[in-house]
């Protein structure tokens, strides 16, 4: 049997090429979904921490919609100045175009942060319309 030791050692590499890719697979993402950095920005800033805890216990005076632009300020203060300083968000006012800029403005705002924290370079822009085609 002299073949033998040779399909020992093309199974031993092929072994652990799958260890290695597997482990390569399961590596967190170093961009997860942007709903999650959404939502985790959304409880910081109601909670204790962001100072928008709620209408009801007294902590912003008005209603749902001064509670809504202090949560708003709080996720990002650059996106709500941009959006919201001059004309901040009223009571039973409909949220539209400018409630999904905003929201892409955290979100842009939030994986840059990541990047750079992890050192890698910022995610491209994806441009509407536009289809990436490998080269």
């Amino acid at each position: 049997m002299g073949g033998q030791p040779e399909l020992r050692a093309l199974l031993c590499v092929l072994a652990i090429a799958v260890a290695v890719g597997g482990a390569a697979a399961r590596r967190p993402h170093a961009y997860p979904h942007p709903q999650q950095d959404w939502e985790q920005l959304r409880r910081r800033c109601e909670g204790l921490g962001g100072g928008c805890v709620s209408v009801d216990d007294g902590s912003v005076d008005g209603g749902v919609a001064a509670w809504e632009n202090c949560v708003r300020r709080c996720m990002s203060p650059a996106c709500y100045g941009g959006l919201y300083e001059r004309d901040a968000l009223e009571e039973g006012e409909e949220e539209g175009e400018r409630g999904a800029t905003f929201r892409a403005c955290v979100l842009r705002e939030a994986r840059q942060a990541r990047a750079a924290a992890l050192g890698l370079p910022p995610q491209p822009r994806r441009t509407p319309g536009y289809k990436h085609t490998r080269g």
